[in-house]
């Protein structure tokens, strides 16, 4: 494991768990603004609240939405080239629709986090899915067209701790998969960018595409 690979990897890891340890999921997508990223959740970026992460806590559904549909709170930003969307306890950047038109003309990593310790990670071109895997199991469960970059990157890691994960005291294989995906692209943004004001908006969960 790099420097790079355990430090920036750790440090965003531990902005993402102690903003929604009970579930997360950040997106990336290469060369976005942050209203394209709006656009591609629906949301209109004029009705965004630009806020810091201490306003994020209070943003709540429009007093007149009378969905059923579940949903959460969505930051989204840009950073180094890179749009972005961290949700709040949801995952829809991380499936269709959503991940789709994110990734339209363009790619998209996401990895989404579920309270259950489960992490999933998902890499999209042109609307395509080229792979999506559990960090966990890198080389058994592998979904997409392929090329599957990403797992093969975690795969050579644990190949290189002797094959396996230490759960009992290592780094998570979450953490690592941050440090991975920043040391290939260079494209996750900093706790500080983070925690500053960023558009914020109460989304509610699209119908996720068969």
């Amino acid at each position: 494991m790099t420097e790079l690979t355990g430090n920036a990897g750790g440090r965003l890891w531990q902005w993402l768990h102690e903003y929604s340890e009970l579930g997360h999921c950040l997106t990336l997508s290469r060369g976005l603004t942050a209203d394209d990223v709006m656009r591609a959740y629906d949301v209109d970026p004029a009705t965004a609240a630009a806020v810091t992460i201490e306003g994020a806590y209070e943003i709540e559904p429009e007093d007149d939405d009378e969905s059923d549909a579940e949903g959460s709170v969505v930051r989204f930003g840009h950073s180094r080239g890179w749009g972005f969307s961290v949700e709040q306890l949801g995952s829809a950047g991380g499936y269709d629709p959503v991940l789709s038109r994110l990734s339209a003309g363009t790619e998209t990593v996401a990895l989404t986090y579920t309270g259950d310790g489960m992490t999933w990670v998902t890499h999209s071109r042109d609307g395509v899915l080229l792979s999506s895997f559990e960090p966990l199991m890198p080389s058994l469960v592998r979904h997409g067209t392929g090329p599957h970059e990403l797992a093969d990157l975690v795969q050579a890691f644990m190949d290189a701790q002797g094959g396996e994960w230490d759960l009992d005291g290592g780094p998570s294989p979450d953490r690592i998969m941050l440090g991975l995906v920043e040391e290939r692209f260079g494209c996750c943004p900093s706790p500080t960018v983070l925690d500053g004001r960023l558009p914020t908006a109460y989304v509610r969960d699209e119908e996720p595409w068969s």
